[in-house]
């Protein structure tokens, strides 16, 4: 059998990104998985996180600049001109961060790619496009606003963002008790990305470029559903006598 070279895979990999197709041939394979009864079809969950995508460039110090209107900005000491800073436990990293949505069983359904100092609360919902009414959505408290939980009843979603405490404003009992309960199926999302890390190497992205980012995650989202649909038939399979 004659399979393709690394460059053919290079130049369809670069081909997809280019054309922007890698967000539309996951959804694809998504879809072909569910028909197939290896993924739910209509998820009754959506669970939401970020995760921190540091970028192909070296690890330089964080830059600052004055930009025309006397405003001080964030610049990335980098050749990667997209990516920026957050910080995390207080840790600085350059890259992107990816946004994304499973379902309760950790298949990622949406993808969501900003530079890295971007908010979690402010994404909640572009990664909940087209969700079915009904659906509960688990989040952790970077996602707790008000303009969020507003978002979550127009569209008749189940809050289930964590709350988390404010000064002067502790959490209460109810609402400590509701924050366990919720992060026993939060968990999820957090397991896929640490598959992700872990095997399919995204600590890390391979490419400078959001849109170059964006497309390396499409891909690296389809490797991800694609071997949690390989277990599942290994664990349904039939024992050999």
């Amino acid at each position: 059998m004659n399979l393709p070279d690394h460059s053919t895979l290079n130049r369809f990999r670069n081909w997809l990104i280019k054309e922007g197709l890698a967000d539309e041939l996951y959804q694809q394979i998504n879809q072909q998985l569910a028909h197939n009864q290896l993924k739910v079809e209509k998820a009754q969950t959506a669970i939401v996180d970020a995760t921190i995508i540091q970028t192909a460039g070296g690890k330089l110090k964080k830059s600052i600049e004055i930009n025309e209107n006397e405003e001080v900005i964030q610049t990335p000491a980098s050749k990667d001109k997209d990516a920026r800073w957050t910080i995390k436990s207080k840790h600085w990293y350059l890259g992107y961060k990816l946004h994304a949505r499973t379902d309760e069983e950790g298949f990622i359904e949406q993808i969501h790619v900003t530079p890295a100092n971007a908010s979690d609360v402010n994404n909640l919902e572009t990664v909940l496009d087209k969700v079915e009414q009904g659906v509960k959505v688990y989040a952790d408290k970077g996602y707790d606003s008000q303009s969020n939980r507003e978002f979550l009843e127009k569209n008749q979603l189940v809050d289930g963002i964590m709350r988390k405490a404010h000064r002067k404003k502790p959490l209460m009992r109810e609402d400590i008790e509701r924050n366990k309960e919720l992060a026993k199926i939060r968990y999820r999302v957090e397991q896929s990305f640490a598959i992700l890390h872990r095997i399919f190497r995204c600590k890390r992205a391979s490419y400078f470029g959001l849109e170059k980012v964006k497309g390396q995650m499409g891909l690296k989202v389809i490797c991800l559903n694609l071997l949690k649909a390989a277990n599942k038939l290994r664990l349904v399979a039939p024992i050999a006598a």
